[in-house]
């Protein structure tokens, strides 16, 4: 099948969401078969495993399907064995959709997510700053989710203090340019370590300043 000539995927250690995202933007038109195909073909060198079963991918692009992403060309099939074909109809560039079965958009880490967006665009900001500029109708963040964040960021080094704070000033903060690892969101992981999916590993942890 024809391809478009774009970047597959985005940096970094990718999931299956992101591989499967991946070959169906390389495609204009494409069944479940060619996805896995393609999946194998463009397997990062670090991927343990190349191939993503094909229940994976069909749960996957029905989700696509059911968000209005992707479309069925032949809903009908004229003979019993005759592949599902698809059509992706809305591109939204190579952030994969994170998506329930039922094609609605998941919210969690979407706060997280968009305030990485936004501090690496921000020349200095406060927490307060962050929390509103990373906040959408969607989905507001919330200063204290700002406030962690930007505590688990400062430690690993992805952020750092430019003006200390005092009472009724509050503290300032400046993006570190040589962390800018990638478009994924640095995660914060249950035992508080700092998990960076760009460079697939984990990147601070408590144990660290002890």
């Amino acid at each position: 099948m024809a391809r478009k000539p774009i970047h597959l995927q985005a940096a970094g250690k990718l999931t299956p969401r992101d591989r499967i995202w991946a070959a169906v933007r390389a495609h204009l038109r494409f069944t479940f078969a060619s996805v896995a195909d393609c999946v194998v073909e463009h397997a990062p060198a670090e991927a343990q495993v190349r191939r993503i079963d094909e229940d994976t991918i069909k749960t996957y692009v029905e989700s696509l399907v059911r968000a209005g992403f992707v479309r069925r060309l032949n809903p009908t099939r004229k003979a019993r064995y005759e592949p599902a074909l698809f059509e992706l109809v809305r591109d939204v560039g190579v952030h994969a959709p994170r998506l329930t079965k039922a094609g609605e958009p998941v919210t969690q880490g979407a706060g997280r997510l968009a305030m990485w967006r936004v501090m690496r665009k921000l020349r200095r900001f406060t927490r307060a700053e962050l929390a509103a500029k990373a906040s959408t109708e969607a989905h507001q963040v919330a200063v204290e989710d700002a406030r962690s964040y930007v505590h688990h960021l400062v430690k690993a080094g992805y952020i750092a203090v430019v003006t200390p704070g005092r009472p009724n000033h509050p503290e300032v903060y400046s993006f570190v340019p040589s962390r800018n690892t990638g478009p994924l969101a640095p995660q914060i992981q249950r035992v508080r370590h700092v998990y960076d999916p760009n460079l697939g590993k984990v990147v601070w942890h408590p144990e660290a300043d002890a």
